[in-house]
């Protein structure tokens, strides 16, 4: 899609903005809003104040992991939790399963079982992928924290 294209294709949406694209540099966001030019800024302009979101009856959890059966497709047990879980899970030869959540946890699972075995409290939530690494003969799990999606490093 051309640049144009993008713009007409905004105003057909009855975007009121100018969205420029920076491509010129990996450390610049990608896309930059700015408001419209009519109106001073002010909180029911800047923050979404206006949605609404419900839970199906029942249910108060917003993140889920689910551990299904390639062979019959069946669902073995799930593991839910009240935030998103934000990073991509890593599984293990040895049975083990690792998540970051925007709750700032990074979580151990049986991969049998679905139990959180382990979690420790991160400096921010996760913010990218758990990776794991050996020194000798001890192993280590890492994953990215502290990281804001649109600016980058917090400083």
């Amino acid at each position: 899609m051309s640049h144009l294209h993008g713009r007409a294709r905004l105003a057909e949406w009855g975007v009121q903005s100018k969205i420029e694209r920076h491509v010129h540099s990996t450390s610049e966001p990608l896309l930059r809003y700015h408001g419209a030019a009519d109106r001073d800024p002010a909180p029911e302009f800047v923050y979404n104040t206006q949605n609404t979101y419900k839970f199906a009856a029942g249910k108060d959890k917003v993140g889920r992991i689910d551990a299904i059966s390639v062979e019959t497709g069946r669902t073995l047990w799930s593991w839910e939790t009240r935030v998103s879980n934000y990073s991509p899970i890593l599984a293990t030869g040895s049975g083990l399963l690792f998540n970051g959540g925007m709750d700032r946890y990074l979580r151990e699972l049986d991969s049998d079982r679905g139990q959180v075995l382990w979690q420790t409290r991160l400096a921010s939530q996760a913010m990218g992928y758990t990776v794991t690494y050996s020194i000798g003969e001890r192993q280590y799990i890492a994953i990215a924290a502290g990281v804001d999606s649109m600016r980058g490093p917090c400083e």
